[in-house]
C-alpha cells in the first residue's frame, strides 16, 4: 500500500493526486481543510499508530462511535493530526508504519500481524456560496488470510492468525449479506462480528463508494490461497451497496 523507494504505492498515489485537487479547488473559492489518522486491529482490538504512546492502547480503550445519520465515524481516544502537505500526510505515514506490528513467518519475511486503517477526513467551506461539503477517505491495508501449516507460526504468532482470517471471514460474511439484502436500509447488526466491520460500517452500506484491490501470488505453491482470494474477490464485486451521494450544507 505505502510502496518502497522510488515506487511509491497506492496511498501516497492518492495523497498526491487529493491534494492537487485540493489545490484546484481553492482555487475557485474553497478553503479545504484536512485531517488524519492511523490505527491497526491488532488481535480484533485497535490501536493507535499516531499516539505519543507509540501505540501501545494500554489504559487508552479506542471505541468505535458512528454518527446516528451514518455521516461520520469518531474513534474515542485516538489521534486525530491536521496536514497541510501532501508531504506532511506521508510524513504521517512513515511515522504510522514504523509502529505497525509486523513478523517473520515461514511464508513471509515481513508479515503483518494487523490491518491498517488510514482515514482522510475533508471538510471544504466556499466562502462565495457558503456551501459546506465533507467526506472522508479509508485507505486499508488488510493482513493477508494465513494458512498455519505453510506459515508455521506458534504461540502469539498463531493467536494473530487466528484472528486475522476470522476478521476476514466477518467481512466475507457481510458482503455475503449486503449483496442478498434487498431492503433499502441495510441491517447494522451484521457489521458487529469484528472491529474491522464495526469500524468500516459507513464504507460498507453507507452512501459510498467502495473499491477492494486484491493481491495474489503466481507461484504454483500459493495456487490454493490465490484461488480464495479471488472467490472472496468475485464475492466483492457481486455486492451492490447503493449510490454514493454529496455531503452539501
Amino acid at each position: 500500500m505505502e510502496g518502497g523507494a522510488g515506487q511509491p504505492g497506492l496511498i501516497p498515489n492518492t495523497v498526491r493526486a487529493l491534494f492537487e485537487r485540493c489545490i484546484e479547488m481553492r482555487q475557485s473559492g474553497w478553503a479545504i481543510e484536512l485531517k488524519a489518522r492511523h490505527v491497526e486491529i491488532y488481535n480484533n482490538k485497535l490501536r493507535d499508530l499516531l499516539s505519543h504512546e507509540g501505540g501501545d492502547d494500554e489504559g487508552r480503550k479506542i471505541e468505535v462511535v458512528h454518527a446516528k445519520d451514518g455521516s461520520d465515524t469518531h474513534l474515542t481516544n485516538c489521534t486525530l493530526v491536521d496536514v497541510k502537505t501532501a508531504d506532511g500526510v506521508l510524513h504521517v505515514l512513515e511515522k504510522a508504519s514504523a509502529r505497525r506490528t509486523v513478523s517473520a513467518t515461514n511464508m513471509n519475511a515481513r508479515s503483518s500481524r494487523s490491518h491498517s486503517v488510514f482515514t482522510l477526513k475533508i471538510v471544504g467551506k466556499n466562502e462565495s456560496t457558503q456551501q459546506t461539503l465533507s467526506s472522508e477517505i479509508n485507505l486499508i491495508d488488510l493482513a493477508g488470510s494465513e494458512r498455519v501449516k505453510q506459515s508455521g507460526v506458534t504461540g502469539d504468532a498463531l493467536k494473530e492468525a487466528e484472528q486475522i482470517n476470522t476478521s476476514l471471514t466477518h467481512l466475507g460474511n457481510v458482503i455475503q449479506q449486503l449483496h442478498q439484502s434487498k431492503a433499502a436500509k441495510k441491517p447494522t447488526h451484521i457489521f458487529r462480528n469484528s472491529t474491522l466491520t464495526w469500524m468500516l460500517r459507513s464504507c460498507l452500506g453507507g452512501d459510498c463508494k467502495t473499491l477492494m484491490i486484491v493481491n495474489i501470488s503466481p507461484t504454483a505453491p500459493s495456487l490454493p490461497e490465490s484461488m480464495n482470494s479471488l472467490r472472496f474477490a468475485t464475492k466483492v464485486n457481486n455486492c451492490q451497496i447503493g449510490t454514493a451521494t454529496r455531503r452539501v450544507k
